[in-house]
């Protein structure tokens, strides 16, 4: 099973997520080598250093590797594994934890989005998002199953996006807030390319600023979807291309939805005694269906708090409307409270960015 390794972080991250996830085969390119030699010595559970682009002693050619390694019909079926990758998440609220999410969570997550973000065969999806994340790890495997062909970008440059956007056939996209409104903001040219073959974008992983999403309409005139999940829950709403010019037609506070939830699965606010309330009362994002993920990796507790009930708690704060639409408020634990006022930050940010310029 496949642990994605995050390439920002420094090497003693790296020593924890190895050695917690039991890894005994650690595969590397050239830039990440020196990083892993130097915590080497304290990695006794990996018995394979594999190099994918250099020569070194002590590392294995990948070519080298596999001919010890070989797979056939009968391997398959003897190391087949009802989990399909065990990413971690960020632990920002402690140690990282494994997220293991099964082969059946994965169907489920591709079958939403055959409905909710088609891609045609042969297509070009541009990824820039990093694979190690389950955003950019889920456009590249919904990609390659739906027939098409990923555009990678290793590092986000804003002209570069848009060049790339405008010039590379690229029929499909997902981008985080802050890179669309780098590339609508700060590319003098954005509003004069054409970007003809450009059909869709995904958005997701972050709040994005009404201001942003508006220019951004306006500059690809393409439709736009946005997912709202976690790595534990991939996807549990969609604001799909309807709402979208639903939102343009008169309702532009849909905007700032993240849209209601995708087909197979259930969403539920909770309040801090996890009853269900209202519509229109903050409380704690829940969701359930097949795309939850199996358990947290050699946590047991962590993962009966996590998904009591049957129903994943994400942390996140939020309300759903009258027709169900969820808003996304913040994380529980950064709510602000002053004179008696719960406040979230979100709500501070909505303000500072009525007052950026945009170029005109």
């Amino acid at each position: 099973m496949p642990v994605p390794l995050n390439c920002r972080l420094v090497p003693r991250e790296w020593e924890y997520i190895v050695g917690d996830s039991g890894a005994q085969a650690v595969f590397a390119q050239r830039a990440f080598a020196d990083g892993i030699d130097s915590i080497r010595d304290r990695l006794a559970g990996v018995r394979h250093f594999v190099s994918l682009d250099f020569e070194r002693d002590g590392w294995e050619p990948l070519g080298e590797w596999l001919d010890t390694e070989p797979i056939g019909e009968a391997t398959m079926h003897q190391r087949a594994c009802p989990d399909v990758y065990q990413m971690y998440t960020s632990g920002t609220t402690g140690r990282p934890k494994g997220v293991v999410v099964s082969q059946d969570s994965l169907l489920c997550v591709l079958a939403q989005w055959r409905l909710a973000l088609e891609i045609r065969p042969r297509e070009r999806a541009l990824v820039v998002a990093p694979i190690y994340h389950a955003a950019g790890a889920l456009v590249t495997i919904h990609t390659v199953a739906s027939g098409g062909a990923t555009y990678v970008m290793v590092d986000f440059e804003a002209r570069e996006a848009a060049r790339v956007l405008d010039e590379e056939g690229i029929g499909f996209a997902m981008l985080v807030p802050a890179m669309i409104q780098a590339v609508v903001s700060d590319v003098p040219d954005a509003g004069d390319r054409a970007y003809r073959d450009l059909r869709g974008i995904l958005y997701g992983a972050a709040p994005i600023a009404e201001a942003t999403l508006r220019k951004a309409l306006d500059i690809f005139s393409c439709d736009f979807v946005q997912a709202f999940g976690m790595t534990e829950l991939p996807n549990l709403t969609y604001l799909g291309a309807a709402d979208h010019e639903r939102a343009l037609a008169g309702r532009p506070d849909l905007l700032l939805s993240a849209g209601r939830v995708g087909p197979g699965a259930s969403i539920e606010i909770r309040d801090e005694h996890d009853r269900p309330v209202a519509a229109g009362v903050v409380g704690e994002i829940c969701g359930r269906g097949g795309q939850v993920m199996s358990r947290y990796w050699n946590l047991p507790d962590a993962t009966a708090g996590a998904l009591r009930g049957g129903w994943m708690h994400t942390g996140d704060a939020g309300y759903l409307d009258e027709e169900g639409y969820l808003y996304i408020k913040d994380r529980i634990k950064d709510m602000i409270s002053t004179g008696a006022e719960n406040v979230y930050p979100r709500e501070v940010e909505d303000v500072l960015f009525e007052h950026r310029p945009w170029p005109t």
